[in-house]
């Protein structure tokens, strides 16, 4: 079902749809509420007695971080009850208010201002779908009592409460169909076009059959050559423009209206896209005949063209792929891959938002609903249309919370920027990158978060007063030492050409290569060198104890990644370069006759700093202080010499590769905006450099710096409903999960214990990072100047 686009008066006059279905031979009647019950109990229990329990347990969650807000929606009752389920039927059907199965139909609202293919002839004027159309509808049925639901005509278009019903029902009539046919009536393909298509249908069937008992090994041997043979074979046959005329096709067929609707990617994914009645797509074949392609098809051969298609730089790559008007094979591929039904049900509803954001839709409204329906949280919302992408990201960021999952506080991307009472602020919450959402985080403590408001979120903070720390000088020359002497830096070296491409490539794109194979590989020597250097003289930093720790904690934190782990084995010569090099560090710490175990954890710890895959955590780690109960120290990027390190008390227990650790400061909310331009250096640096002034502190001069200068930060506040800023987040790494429940327990709110102390009920504010480039910019700046100065005084 597509939502109108213009002024449209619903409804057909009865003796219109009398007319218009006794020309099919078809009749519309009320199935039994018996018949109804059976066809829709699969997916009924959704909105069983259970998640109606959910529901209210959702919503009284809600009403507690967001009063004003949580009275837009209410508790899915089980609307199947109430549903009056209508179906086309043949009238030569010998049941009587029965039906065996049904198939749902997926279509666009025919408008004005939409084309339809020359062959979309309608069955009678104003009828929303074709003649042609409607007869390959009722001929998919594989039984002559089967029924067919079509929003339109099953739907009373005039009763408000029937409507209601079946929208709040919609994810079950979908799923609850024995198949779903897609209806694009813009589309009608050209003699060359329909002949590729059906080659490539035929190849696709013939392909299926072969590697239909085969093993997942063979299948993906297989499929990866059967395409590329066929083609040669039709080329050797002199039928070469049928190749080159396959992109033509997908590209007809993807830029269908059809695939860029929200309420049809709704439908595409609340339906069980089965290998048996897999959905069929229908579209017009040169000569009006109407032509069917399955599905998963079209979904492989999108695949197959788009690898075959060149993709964008890295540095467009997100760009590319959240752009809401894709233009090529594979931005297509990845829009279709948004229309399939989620392969895991544990996916975040920031995950689903994300799925349908890109799609058109006329109220932003409608969006929160599907993304509720797709992602199974058993909330109605009353349709209040909330204006903008950015409204709604953060609403359904709000009711993520609410449901439990802690997804919308560690995901990746920008901040919004959000309106209300006529004024525009930076929030705390994150306009999702595409792609970049993980599954649900499961909250261990939700009475933790307290208010969730556009501006602000009120949670328990674990505040370190500790800042990162660079290298002391003498780990640093120690461990430049070891790494000259073991020749560490070529084992890094061979550690990245062993792993496979996608490690390579990650590496790179973290690394900010983008040059050839071999000039990339310079490149990464050169920042292999001093990220080693930094993080084995970190290690020596925090010590014997923290080193050894670290393979274990790093196996926990990180999980299915597995730092230090390279294809399960290591070459001998490798082995032997760590064994020694091992030795070497336990000798630094006075360790000459190691134990066994002792050998092989500073193995283990040294396979951890090689691994390729460790840069993509941090390219600058920094050491930050912990209290010996909670791992004695972690690593993380630098922050600015005015920041604290946070970690919300309900992010606690996540594993490192999240960014858990906000970096915030005191703010002030009836402070003016800040201004970015009042963290650039100002003339008085200018003025030191030129009188040479050898006692000014480069902190003294320049507003913001890392901590790798001296501290610069406001006193920390320490009461309850306290305000902050928040500047961005980061990973932290290095230090096992923590208890939230623990550490709550265990620390009085306010105390400040070897550098940490919990903070209760803590206003967070969103903020923009400061702006480091155009800093260091603007302080080259005022160096140059200084010595111009100094150059047309002398």
């Amino acid at each position: 079902m597509d939502s109108p686009e213009e002024k449209f008066v619903d409804g057909y006059p009865p003796s219109q749809i009398a007319s218009a279905l006794d020309s099919l031979e078809q009749r519309l009647t009320t199935i039994s509420d018996t018949n109804r019950h059976i066809l829709l109990n699969t997916s009924q229990t959704r909105h069983s007695v259970d998640s109606r329990i959910i529901a209210n347990i959702i919503l009284r969650r809600l009403e507690v971080l967001n009063p004003e807000v949580a009275r837009h929606f209410y508790t899915k009752r089980d609307v199947v009850s109430d549903l009056e389920l209508r179906m086309i039927r043949s009238t030569t059907s010998k049941l009587l208010n029965d039906i065996p199965s049904f198939i749902a139909v997926s279509y666009c609202w025919h408008y004005s201002n939409w084309p339809l293919a020359p062959s979309a002839t309608p069955i009678v004027p104003g009828w929303e779908i074709s003649r042609p159309m409607m007869d390959a509808v009722l001929g998919a049925r594989n039984h002559p009592d089967e029924g067919v639901w079509l929003d339109k005509l099953c739907i009373d278009q005039e009763d408000e409460a029937d409507k209601t019903t079946h929208i709040a029902s919609m994810d079950t009539i979908y799923r609850s169909a024995r198949r779903m046919v897609i209806l694009l009536e813009d589309v009608q393909l050209t003699k060359e076009e329909e002949e590729a298509a059906l080659a490539y249908r035929a190849f696709y069937a013939d392909m299926s059959k072969k590697v239909e008992h085969m093993g997942l090994d063979e299948k993906r041997k297989v499929m990866k050559g059967y395409f590329p043979e066929r083609e040669k074979a039709y080329i050797a046959s002199g039928r070469g423009s049928v190749i080159s005329e396959a992109k033509s096709f997908a590209m007809k067929l993807l830029t269908a209206r059809w695939f860029s609707r929200a309420w049809c990617a709704h439908e595409s994914r609340m339906h069980p896209h089965r290998r048996i009645d897999n959905p069929l797509v229908f579209c017009f074949g040169s000569s009006g005949v109407v032509l069917s392609f399955e599905f998963r098809f079209i979904y492989y051969l999108a695949q197959y063209l788009s690898e075959n298609e060149p993709g964008p730089s890295n540095g467009t790559l997100v760009t590319a792929m959240n752009d809401p008007n894709p233009t090529t094979i594979t931005q297509l591929y990845w829009r279709l891959i948004r229309l399939m039904p989620g392969a895991n049900n544990n996916d975040s509803l920031l995950q689903h938002m994300v799925h349908v954001f890109s799609f058109g839709c006329l109220k932003k409204g409608d969006l929160i609903c599907i993304a509720l329906n797709t992602a199974g949280i058993p909330l109605s919302y009353d349709g209040h249309d909330v204006g903008s992408t950015e409204e709604m990201i953060w609403m359904a960021s709000l009711l993520g919370l609410a449901a439990g999952d802690l997804i919308p506080l560690v995901m990746t991307g920008s901040k919004l920027t959000l309106s209300e009472s006529n004024k525009s602020f930076t929030s705390w919450a994150i306009h999702p990158t595409q792609g970049m959402v993980d599954e649900t985080v499961p909250n261990p403590l939700p009475n933790s978060i307290t208010a969730v408001t556009r501006e602000y979120i009120e949670l328990d903070l674990m505040v370190f007063t500790a800042q990162p720390q660079k290298p002391s000088q003498v780990a640093l020359e120690t461990a430049m030492a070891l790494i000259k002497e073991h020749d560490l830096v070529s084992v890094a070296r061979d550690l990245l050409a062993a792993a496979d491409d996608s490690v390579q490539s990650v590496v790179r794109l973290v690394l900010g290569e983008t040059a050839a194979l071999g000039a990339a590989m310079s490149v990464s020597r050169t920042n292999t060198d001093k990220f080693l250097e930094t993080t084995l003289a970190l290690a020596i930093d925090a010590g014997l104890d923290w080193t050894l720790a670290l393979p274990l904690v790093m196996a926990q934190s990180t999980r299915e990644y597995q730092h230090g782990v390279i294809d399960g084995t290591t070459s001998l010569s490798i082995e032997d370069h760590l064994k020694a090099a091992a030795r070497s560090i336990l000798r630094h710490f006075n360790i000459s006759s190691p134990t066994e175990q002792q050998l092989k954890n500073m193995i283990s710890f040294l396979a951890i700093l090689l691994d390729p895959r460790l840069p993509m955590l941090t390219t600058g780690p920094r050491r930050l202080p912990l209290p010996s109960f909670l791992g004695g120290a972690a690593f993380t990027p630098s922050i600015s010499n005015r920041s604290y390190i946070a970690i919300p008390v309900v992010l606690a227990h996540i594993p490192a590769l999240h960014e858990r650790a906000w970096i915030i400061e005191p703010f002030d909310p009836t402070a003016p905006p800040e201004d970015p331009e009042s963290h650039f250096p100002g003339p008085e640096y200018t003025d030191a450099l030129r009188r040479k002034a050898m006692d000014v502190e480069l902190e003294d001069v320049v507003p913001v710096l890392d901590t790798d200068y001296d501290d610069r930060r406001q006193p920390m506040p320490r009461v309850e409903k306290a305000a902050w800023r928040l500047r961005r987040k980061n990973v932290l790494f290095g230090c096992p999960e923590w208890d939230g429940q623990e550490i709550l327990g265990r620390r009085r709110a306010g105390a400040d214990e070897n550098g940490f102390l919990v903070s209760k009920k803590q206003r967070v504010y969103g903020s923009e990072d400061y702006r480091w480039g155009d800093i260091w910019k603007a302080v080259k700046m005022r160096e140059l100047d200084a010595e111009r100065e100094g150059e047309m005084t002398g």
